[in-house]
């Protein structure tokens, strides 16, 4: 286990996944959940210490905590809490393009799986991310962050609580976090709820939001992620990053005439759940290195790439040596060509 400060820090859930993939493939108790797979995508690009702040119940596979700190992922924040809610995560991608996330009975008859006994009682995680006026057992409070993981370079905020997107950004910037990445929860971020953004974002420096979410968000008066990017801007974050779902992204930098729009690297899509995760930890090590959004974005596109092409958030750091840098070469010549 490694003792050294972490520079960059991961907060939010940790799931065992269950995914019934977009061409079938059965990849059921995987190690999943944003938090793990924005600590993967951004271990991809080096050996800078990074850890993962988070609560689990005692079903949380503690050999999986023994595997990331292996791959040199800390998990010396992540509280194990007697009694908590089962950590379970199940995602059917269907044909017409919906992702089931509700009802694991149904799907596995469809795919001729038997149902996993660990989703007999399966109720969807995060129900309570809404709730506003207390810290529920599975939201992650300041006091869960040690001294040494406000200290930190970058942080990711991944989709949680709001309580915990409300109440984690004063300490991290008190202990001289510059950076801090934010996606928010489909659970407390409808359509009606977007004026919520003038009070959660100042203070922000990367707004993450997926394409459904953002489009969501601007139904009745704009369809074009360009201008959805602008307007997200406009509520007070300098840099803004719509997650497409065909794997793009559209990036608005305060001050920029107009958003760019980047590509997508061609991966096969086998495993989506945690492509967006991965892209934010991919993006906050780029930053690192680069200091260009534009580039640091072609890093989280290739993080992105390594995940969804097979089972769990550990399976980029199991793909071959060279193969980020060499997709990341490829993604440049493509906007390279493009410019």
């Amino acid at each position: 286990m490694s003792h050294e400060s972490p520079q960059m820090v991961f907060i939010g859930p940790l799931r065992q996944d269950y995914v019934i993939g977009p061409q079938k493939d059965i990849y059921f108790a995987q190690p999943g959940g944003s938090a793990m797979y924005a600590a993967v995508g951004a271990r991809v690009w080096g050996s800078e210490p990074v850890a993962i702040v988070s609560r689990v119940g005692e079903d949380f596979p503690q050999s999986w905590l023994e595997q990331l700190e292996s791959k040199g992922i800390s998990c010396e924040a992540v509280r194990v809490l007697p009694a908590a809610p089962p950590s379970q995560a199940f995602y059917e991608y269907r044909s017409d393009g919906e992702v089931n996330e509700r009802e694991p009975r149904l799907a596995c008859a469809r795919a001729g799986v038997a149902l996993p006994k660990e989703l007999l009682a399966y109720t969807p995680p995060g129900a309570d991310e809404d709730v506003r006026d207390r810290f529920s057992p599975l939201a992650i409070r300041p006091e869960d962050l040690p001294s040494s993981h406000r200290q930190v370079r970058a942080a990711y905020l991944a989709p949680a609580h709001i309580v915990t997107h409300q109440t984690l950004p004063a300490p991290l910037h008190s202990g001289g976090t510059t950076t801090i990445a934010l996606s928010p929860s489909p659970r407390y971020l409808r359509p009606t709820s977007l004026p919520l953004l003038r009070s959660l974002l100042p203070g922000i420096s990367v707004f993450m939001v997926s394409e459904r979410m953002a489009r969501g968000l601007f139904r009745d008066s704009s369809r074009d992620l360009a201008e959805i990017a602008r307007r997200l801007g406009a509520y007070g974050c300098p840099l803004v990053v719509v997650m497409e779902e065909a794997g793009g992204q559209v990036v608005y930098r305060d001050g920029a005439t107009s958003p760019a729009t980047l590509p997508a690297y061609p991966a096969e899509r086998r495993n989506p759940v945690g492509a967006e995760g991965a892209f934010a930890g991919g993006f906050l090590a780029g930053l690192r290195l680069t200091y260009d959004p534009l580039q640091a974005a072609l890093y989280g596109n290739v993080s992105a790439s390594l995940s969804v092409e097979g089972p769990g958030a550990l399976f980029a750091l199991s793909r071959m040596k060279g193969l980020a840098e060499a997709r990341l070469e490829w993604l440049r010549a493509q906007v390279r060509g493009k410019g």
